[in-house]
């Protein structure tokens, strides 16, 4: 991938802050194309968020069949539905299917010490650099402000490509 810049975002599905950033890191995707790479890295707020770390697994075992974009997209979009669930389980399975997502691997995958590892290890990447929480933001390396709106993150892309 040739991307000029690298936008790395440490999130939660489960943090309305991330979801109020989501449609503005879509836009960027839509509009910037392959100039930008967008790298979404796991960091479940486990203390105040209790279902973030298995939304997170779920995007991870989607990810094995190739959808981690689209089960990232319908997490944020439904948010609300899955977040004050006791066991989302099965919610998961069902935004897999509508995904198109093989169910019975997925729900193998949903559990399995390596899909729990690629997230853990985002965590700990998260923690090594002390992100202050989620959403948190970097821009070829840099930590930058989270974007209060879509023109002013198209702003600060746009004057990083300019200033390659």
């Amino acid at each position: 991938l040739d991307a000029k810049i690298t936008l790395v975002e440490y999130s939660d599905f489960q943090c309305p802050a991330c979801a109020a950033t989501y449609p503005i890191l879509s836009q960027v995707a839509k509009d910037f194309g392959s100039d930008v790479q967008i790298i979404y890295r796991h960091f479940p707020l486990r203390q105040i968020h209790p279902n973030a770390q298995l939304a997170a697994q779920a995007a991870e075992a989607a990810a094995l069949q190739g959808k981690f974009w689209d089960m990232h997209d319908v997490l944020f979009n439904t948010q609300v539905q899955w977040a004050s669930e006791p066991n989302p389980t099965d919610f998961f399975v069902q935004l897999a299917s509508s995904i198109g997502l093989n169910t019975e691997t997925f729900q193998n995958d949903l559990t399995s010490s390596a899909v729990k590892d690629a997230v853990n290890e985002d965590y700990a990447s998260g923690t090594a650099v002390n992100i202050p929480g989620t959403p948190t933001l970097f821009l070829n390396g840099k930590q930058i402000p989270n974007p209060r709106s879509y023109d002013e993150f198209q702003a600060t892309i746009t004057a990083a490509i300019a200033a390659l």
